[in-house]
């Protein structure tokens, strides 16, 4: 494994929520990578190919050009660049497009943060990188509605708040209740959606349709 004190990271993703929570969860399992770039769209990625990124982590889905004629071009300018694709496809279809264009590294977004690390840990060690997902069965999805409906208002506001990166002092004016209350929900919101810090209550949200991504 390279020193990871000298990776470069470029995260190509056009979602706030979804940077926050990924440069959380990188900074927080591996805090000796200091150099996270990030472009919200594929042309803007381009133009920065030119300072030399170790790695790649792209959204497939970008608001001007495809995340794959992205990972096209990467590939005939840098093709022994490391790429990561974070996406919310697992449909066989594109994974195999993906194996095609030498991509390291698949992580979707329905998993937890712990295989974004893994992904990255290997992907440094020369090594390829599947993420581990099967489809929803029919008792996965009525424990996800039920979660939603589980949720109180109230709860979906701090949530919100807390996916704008507000403090519980910010939340707490905002909403006009106390620090107590707003730590109270926040602990419930974690036990809720299975979290274990913020940026897995985030991710776990957004992956249950909880903070739609506009």
């Amino acid at each position: 494994m390279e020193t990871l004190e000298s990776i470069r990271i470029l995260m190509v993703e056009d979602h706030e929520i979804v940077i926050c929570g990924l440069k959380h969860i990188i900074n927080s399992a591996l805090p000796e990578i200091h150099h996270i770039d990030t472009a919200k769209t594929g042309l803007k990625a381009l133009e920065m190919m030119q300072h030399s990124y170790d790695i790649y982590m792209i959204d497939l889905e970008l608001p001007d050009i495809s995340g794959i004629d992205l990972i096209k071009s990467i590939r005939q300018n840098a093709p022994e660049v490391k790429i990561i694709v974070h996406t919310m496809h697992n449909e066989l279809w594109y994974t195999k497009q993906l194996d095609q264009l030498g991509v390291n590294g698949i992580v979707y977004k329905s998993v937890n943060s712990k295989q974004i690390i893994e992904a990255l840990t290997s992907v440094l060690d020369g090594k390829n990188y599947r993420s581990t997902t099967t489809p929803a069965t029919p008792a996965q999805e009525r424990r996800a509605k039920k979660v939603r409906k589980v949720l109180s208002k109230r709860e979906l506001e701090v949530l919100k708040c807390i996916s704008q990166g507000k403090s519980t002092a910010e939340i707490a004016r905002e909403l006009c209740i106390t620090v107590n209350t707003v730590e109270t929900h926040h602990r419930h919101l974690n036990e809720k959606l299975n979290a274990t810090n913020m940026a897995s209550l985030i991710m776990h949200a957004v992956a249950k349709g909880l903070l739609p991504i506009e």
